[in-house]
């Protein structure tokens, strides 16, 4: 009996330090995303400030292949 006892509680330890490890993953992950979505708002900003270029013809863009 102790046996078994031994087991589940070497079970549940296992378990407990993979969601122990996935819990600091996801963590990581949500930081990186963090970061790079501040990294496009930055990207995003500097395009915004750029003038963009004034086409007075009324045409339109031309896109040459």
């Amino acid at each position: 009996m102790l046996f078994y006892v031994a087991i589940a509680v070497v079970g549940l330890a296992v378990l407990a330090l993979i969601t122990f490890r996935l819990y600091k993953q996801v963590r990581q992950f949500a930081r990186d995303v963090g970061a790079a979505g501040e990294r496009i708002a930055r990207a995003s900003d500097g395009l915004n400030q750029l003038d963009p270029p004034q086409n007075r013809s009324g045409k339109g863009s031309r896109v040459v292949n």
